[in-house]
């Protein structure tokens, strides 16, 4: 969820208990915070499955239904509070469009640098089979890149996400990720290396480099 948008809640929940607005409004908004915390509770602490925020998502036009009580039916808004509220808006609004045209894998500015994201969420979180087009045509112009080797190998390699942390074929890729971290993505959802062939050796046969540092 944008920043710009959790402060917008975040305000919201602060005006709803100072203005002691739920004394008068509870039983119209019941229909709103019943299953929002509901759904918080069931699926925070009573769901199994590792299926990342799909579910969870019906609670969101619940809570903006519930932020816009901060426009709505109250007094005029001061001059700051405008200011505040068209910030909020705006900065949301440039956060999500960054993304554009890959909006699954969205993230706000708490993960700077998004070719880490991985280290926080993977699968469905980041890639729904809806960037292999940008993938194809990276591979097209990058004819040099090795796209997911069967072995190590040294380059420019291209890796899925979800192989490289091992959430499928654990073993598969398990030499990339004990020693290498990823230079850059595509399409957020494939993660982009670049190994040396000395850094390769240093991994595959340690040894040998060590043999070569003591007659050197």
């Amino acid at each position: 969820m944008p920043l710009g948008i959790q402060a917008l809640v975040g305000a919201a929940v602060v005006s709803y208990v100072v203005r002691r607005r739920y004394r008068t409004t509870l039983r119209n908004e019941v229909l709103l915070l019943v299953p929002i915390a509901f759904f918080a509770i069931y699926f925070n602490f009573f769901y199994r499955a590792q299926i990342g925020i799909r579910y969870f998502l019906i609670i969101f036009p619940l809570v903006y239904i519930f932020t816009a009580s901060l426009v709505s039916g109250q007094a005029a808004l001061s001059r700051r509070a405008k200011a505040g509220l068209v910030t909020a808006l705006a900065a949301s609004m440039a956060s999500v469009l960054s993304y554009y045209p890959h909006f699954i894998p969205y993230f706000n500015e708490l993960v700077w640098d998004r070719s880490r994201a991985y280290k926080i969420l993977a699968d469905s979180s980041l890639v729904l089979d809806q960037n292999h087009w940008y993938v194809r045509r990276y591979l097209r112009q990058h004819p040099a890149v090795v796209f997911e080797p069967d072995a190590p190998v040294p380059g420019t390699l291209l890796v899925r996400v979800e192989r490289y942390v091992g959430l499928f074929y654990v073993e598969q890729f398990r030499w990339l990720r004990d020693n290498f971290e990823p230079v850059d993505h595509v399409a957020h959802g494939h993660l982009l290396f670049r190994v040396s062939p000395e850094a390769l050796r240093l991994v595959t046969d340690p040894g040998s480099a060590d043999w070569e540092d003591k007659g050197a």
